[in-house]
């Protein structure tokens, strides 16, 4: 799973993609997740068993099985000033 967080941040999702920036981040080995917050109440909704209900996305796309990814899949070296990622939010539905 993943570690405590160094940083958090939160965006206005109106530009197409949104942008996210984290500045004065050290390198060394990060690992991310987001979530769409689609009623804003701060925190991702989830159905009864405990399953997504908003959109979200961890850094690589990574997907654990019937979890959030563990650390090697999720994680990412940083090396340099600006490091980018491309994250398509995944939506469930059942």
């Amino acid at each position: 799973y993943l570690l405590k967080p160094v940083d958090s941040l939160t965006i206005l999702a109106n530009t197409d993609p949104p942008i996210a920036v984290f500045e004065n981040l050290a390198p060394g080995r990060y690992a991310f997740a987001l979530f769409h917050d689609l009623n804003e109440n701060g925190e991702l909704d989830r159905n009864w068993l405990g399953i997504p209900s908003e959109p979200f996305a961890f850094s690589n796309n990574s997907m654990g099985r019937f979890s959030e990814p563990n650390w090697e899949q999720a994680s990412f070296e940083l090396r340099e000033v600006m490091e980018t990622q491309n994250i398509k939010l995944r939506h469930l539905s059942f």
